[in-house]
């Protein structure tokens, strides 16, 4: 029976050493399998933002939610902008090393978006109220004749307490009114 020298014995003992560590971590590596992504969660109006998975192997399949024309797909980067204060998730799959892996990500408006946003709906809204009742009173005396000139309009007008710009004749006041109902 032949004997291995202890350096022979050393060496292949490293080398089966080596094969096994290599194999736990390649199978560690599949079994926790990740999307890498880079992106920030949060967004301004009107703004680009890139979400950026180019250090993900494997191939990807994006999702957005609610859908939506301002997102597109680049290889593995994705473009997003948004002209609302809506809050969207995005769904990242693939596999990687014959493990599925997922990722899931909320975009949210800043908060400040928000805010503007609502001030903007409140004066839409204004805007959409009808014509207050005391103008309606105001237009109906030029109507029937009873306020003949701007400044007896503008003296009506501020004794109901209401602030109008300045005009300079009373068909361009009665223009407003109308344009304003």
């Amino acid at each position: 029976m032949k004997r291995f020298s202890v350096p022979i014995c050393v060496t292949i003992g490293l080398l089966i050493l080596a094969c096994a560590w290599a194999n736990y971590f390649s199978f560690a590596k599949q079994m926790t399998a990740e999307i890498i992504l880079t992106s920030p969660s949060n967004y301004s109006i009107g703004d680009l933002i890139v979400l950026d998975a180019e250090e993900s192997p494997g191939v990807l399949q994006w999702t957005i939610l609610p859908e939506t024309q301002n997102f597109k797909i680049v290889g593995k980067k994705a473009y997003f902008s948004s002209s609302s204060s809506t809050r969207y998730t995005v769904f990242i799959s693939g596999t990687i090393g014959g493990t599925l892996a997922t990722k899931v990500i909320f975009l949210s408006p800043e908060p400040e978006e928000k805010e503007k946003e609502k001030e903007k709906e409140k004066e839409k809204e204004k805007e959409k109220e009808p014509l207050s009742p005391k103008f309606e009173k105001i237009l109906k005396l030029i109507n029937g004749g009873i306020v003949t000139t701007l400044d007896d309009a503008v003296a009506a007008t501020k004794q109901l307490g209401l602030e109008i710009p300045e005009f300079k004749t009373l068909e361009e006041y009665k223009t407003w009114i109308v344009d304003n109902s």
